[in-house]
């Protein structure tokens, strides 16, 4: 996720963040063909709070700082319709 996030930052010459930070997550994750079609949302592993974590670990040094500058944060998993990954947004708010 570090090098991902570290790519994307080069390729649009973004500055790092300074300040607070709100942050929206959705998680992608592929379904396994065994899940029946009635299971509309990804229950099982891995869990959201951890997902969260390894999120705000990659952005560090990268989007942010340090993720302690994230203040408020909005996330979800679902089933990926593109292919695996996250989606991120970073809004800076005001200090």
């Amino acid at each position: 996720m570090v090098n991902a996030i570290q790519t994307a930052m080069a390729k649009n010459k973004s500055e790092i963040f300074r300040g607070p930070v709100s942050v929206n997550l959705t998680f992608c994750l592929i379904k396994p063909k065994s899940t029946s079609k009635k299971i509309k949302f990804p229950c099982k592993q891995p869990d959201l709070d951890k997902l969260i974590r390894a999120a705000g670990d990659a952005m560090t040094g990268t989007i942010v700082l340090d993720d302690k500058q994230i203040v408020q944060v909005h996330a979800r998993k679902e089933w990926e319709t593109r292919g695996p990954g996250v989606e991120m947004i970073v809004m800076e708010l005001p200090s």
